[in-house]
């Protein structure tokens, strides 16, 4: 998973309004992806590190 985009690489020589604000819904994004997996820990507990094992192997599959 890629948390922090290389913007500068996607806009080269662009600074406008447009990347500003998607750097700062970026890193909203985030955040509430770090609370959601810090409170998902809390709550599943020691059987947390088994189902992200599972949830991995899924992601992997190629998207078309």
């Amino acid at each position: 998973m890629q948390i922090n985009p290389n913007f500068e690489l996607a806009v080269e020589g662009v600074e406008t309004e447009l990347v500003h604000i998607s750097r700062f819904l970026h890193q909203q994004i985030k955040e509430s992806i770090t609370e959601a997996n810090r409170l998902g820990k809390k709550l599943i507990g020691d059987n947390w590190e088994e189902i992200i094992r599972k949830v991995q192997n899924i992601q992997a599959i190629p998207r078309l």
